[in-house]
């Protein structure tokens, strides 16, 4: 008889709103109040908002392909999980180390937005701000060690907190704006493609909802229908963002500092307090996007150390608070450390991760035409209408994306320094998973099977 195996899982504790703060909170995060003066200033308000309108279209048909396949293997680490069904061991790890770079790059630029925008509220204070980034780091960390309800309730409350401060904004800006400072409206057609090179990175964050899909307490179907309001909201709220920063305050102003919201708000309502209540807005999105990126990134982790992957310690959860603990404390330093790195640095992660995002993208989309083939009769709570043809048209869209990346596109990723970090990226994982299978090699194809997908949707193998 086959020996068994030791497989740890998660309590289901988490609600529908628990998933959509979570979801919500990582894709918003600072981008909106840093970002979007640029954005119109490169697209105008119509080419930027067309941008992020075609974005939010490529997103919902990339996130029904992660919805159908969420609510059907709802199990930890969603991505390990679809790529590993459809393409196997290699594949699935080379997914997992992927988007692994890509939550860890944007977490690890948290601790410098978060120095940047205290440093931007208090300018008379003479502080070494960075240091604030550190320690946010390390409440983060704990945040998430003492279970996944306390790290969820945080996400719930900020949240909700930081999406009213935007609602605020947009309706001071409708209110007291003017329509002439809608300049502007138009630039040209490469401007609008630079800004649409840029949602991914804004929206990368939907695709954590599968990584935690084994702690949820809702069924299946519901899995898939928040995945994709949560893409649809995020999308409007950017564009409520560019409509407002474009309303409030002339270019002038809107690109004389560093947060264009703040100061745009400051300026329609002729008082710098207004620009404080929007830079505590982007703190708290900051804390958000923090938060769901840990989340997401320890799950990766653990789905991998579970599946002896990677080495099996971080596929284990503490006895008593149900965290994976190897992982938390692992994504937790490294966030830590970042921000001593510098903004220059953190800027070439920021930039790989989006390049990562849209990799795992590419192959989790392979997959789903994969299974749809292999596993026609697989239970499929959530259905992709025209599934099949519209993944086809992904993939064709994400390899414009990628191209877009490479020095024979636009060259977004800068030669050598960010294409050198990724290959010593992908070094280490190398290194990491040829121990991890030679140390552990009496693991089988079926003991592996219900490591990763557990009794009630393993194969027979």
């Amino acid at each position: 008889m086959e020996q068994q195996v030791d497989r740890h899982s998660f309590q289901r504790v988490l609600g529908r709103t628990d998933v959509l703060a979570l979801s919500i909170g990582t894709m918003i995060g600072w981008g909106w109040l840093a970002l979007s003066g640029y954005w119109v200033a490169t697209g105008g308000v119509g080419g930027s908002v067309g941008a992020f309108l075609l974005g939010a279209v490529i997103f919902i048909l990339i996130g029904n392909v992660y919805a159908e396949l969420a609510a059907a293997l709802p199990v930890a680490g969603g991505e390990i999980a679809f790529s590993y069904r459809a393409l196997g061991y290699y594949f699935s790890v080379f997914v997992g180390w992927t988007i692994t770079f890509a939550y860890i790059g944007v977490a690890a630029w948290e601790g410098v937005a978060l120095s940047t925008a205290l440093a931007y509220l208090f300018p008379d204070i003479s502080f070494p701000w960075i240091l604030i980034g550190v320690i946010g780091a390390i409440g983060v960390t704990l945040l998430n060690y003492f279970g996944p309800k306390p790290a969820t309730i945080f996400q719930v409350i900020i949240t909700s907190a930081m999406m009213l401060s935007g609602f605020l904004f947009f309706f001071t800006s409708v209110s007291f704006g003017n329509l002439a400072n809608a300049e502007p409206f138009f630039t040209d057609s490469w401007g609008m493609i630079t800004v649409l090179l840029i949602v991914p990175s804004m929206l990368l964050g939907f695709d954590i909802i599968p990584q935690f899909t084994e702690e949820m307490n809702i069924v299946p179907k519901q899995i898939g229908k928040l995945l994709i309001f949560a893409i649809f909201l995020c999308s409007t709220w950017y564009i409520l963002i560019i409509v407002g920063v474009s309303l409030a305050a002339p270019i002038e102003v809107r690109m004389a500092g560093l947060l264009p919201v703040a100061d745009a708000m400051a300026y329609s309502m002729s008082s710098p307090v207004f620009g404080k209540i929007m830079i505590f807005g982007g703190i708290l999105g900051i804390f958000s996007s923090w938060n769901g990126f840990m989340v997401a990134a320890t799950r990766i982790l653990f789905a991998m150390g579970r599946a002896h992957m990677i080495p099996p310690i971080f596929g284990k959860l503490h006895s008593r608070y149900k965290t994976p603990t190897a992982a938390i404390f692992l994504v937790g330093g490294l966030c830590a450390l970042a921000p001593l790195f510098g903004e220059k640095a953190l800027l070439w992660l920021v930039n790989i991760s989006s390049f990562e995002a849209v990799i795992s993208y590419m192959m989790i989309a392979i997959s789903f035409l994969i299974l749809r083939k292999a596993e026609p009769k697989m239970e499929r709570p959530y259905i992709f209408r025209l599934g099949m043809p519209l993944t086809l048209l992904v993939i064709l869209i994400l390899l414009v994306l990628l191209f877009m990346y490479t020095p024979a596109g636009l060259s977004i990723l800068k030669w050598p320094y960010e294409w050198l970090v990724i290959t010593i990226w992908y070094l280490i994982g190398a290194m990491i998973v040829l121990y991890s299978r030679l140390t552990y090699s009496k693991i089988t194809e079926s003991q592996r099977e219900i490591l990763i997908f557990g009794e009630r949707y393993s194969r027979d193998v």
